[in-house]
């Protein structure tokens, strides 16, 4: 139900949708410093827009009980969902009415009104004994906890997101790349040959030949580190253009 999610905002909306699917797929889990980590820190632009979306999303997550404007709003439209029942036409409709309204009071009016329409365009549905899907029926009125099922999902797709912007905009650290077998067998490789070399030099060496030996280890040292290097810096390439070619998807 991606659709929730953009329909009010419109491109705008949409894109920061996809930008925060494309992120939130590059979040790795640090088991040792437990601690998320992303592939590369999120940009000064990218983490106001993400902080300016939780606002946003957190405003429409606020229970109608916050407000009297809400309530009367939620109350008005269950009162007219109802009056299309014939099951639900009662001596107290204001009384009822204050029942449904009661059990919904700490779920945000967005959701409400796209659960009430849900019953009314057939897109609610039961499991059957078989798993398959049955339509709830369209001739009686649905219970208050059966509406609040419903109003619990539609409010569950704006809150898995603000999730998703909250976990990101916490993490502060970023991946270490991994530097693969191939390369570490090569700066292995480096090593022991520099450990050898010294070995038999050793007893052998003096003055001019220390200073060569010294030279021969700082140089392998500088190789080994290269190799290192470049490997983090493919890495990071690659992990870039994977991410441009994310949001551009």
């Amino acid at each position: 139900m991606a659709q929730d999610l953009i329909k009010a905002g419109g491109d705008e909306a949409a894109q920061l949708h996809a930008r925060v699917a494309s992120l939130y797929a590059g979040i790795d889990r640090d088991e040792r410093n437990r601690c998320d980590t992303l592939p590369a820190k999120i940009d000064g632009d990218t983490r106001k827009q993400l902080q300016d979306y939780r606002r946003n999303l957190h405003g429409r997550l606020q229970p109608i009980s916050n407000s009297m404007n809400d309530r009367e709003k939620a109350s008005s439209a269950i009162a007219l969902f109802l009056g299309g029942y014939l099951n639900a036409r009662t001596s107290d409709p204001g009384g009822t009415t204050r029942a449904y309204v009661a059990v919904l009071m700490d779920q945000p009016l967005f959701a409400i009104m796209e659960g009430l329409d849900d019953f009314r365009r057939g897109r609610v549905f039961d499991i059957g004994r078989e798993g398959e899907r049955i339509p709830f029926t369209l001739d009686h009125a649905p219970s208050a906890p059966r509406v609040l099922d419903q109003v619990k999902k539609r409010a569950g797709v704006i809150q898995e997101e603000c999730y998703k912007v909250k976990r990101l905009l916490l993490v502060d650290r970023v991946a270490e790349p991994e530097v693969s077998d191939a390369e570490r067998d090569r700066v292995a490789v480096h090593m022991r040959t520099l450990a050898d070399t010294l070995a038999m030099k050793s007893a052998a060496i003096r003055g001019d030949e220390m200073k060569k030996a010294r030279d021969e280890a700082g140089a392998a040292r500088d190789r080994a580190a290269r190799i290192i290097r470049d490997a983090r810096g493919r890495r990071a390439d690659a992990d870039f253009a994977s991410q441009v070619e994310q949001a551009n998807g």
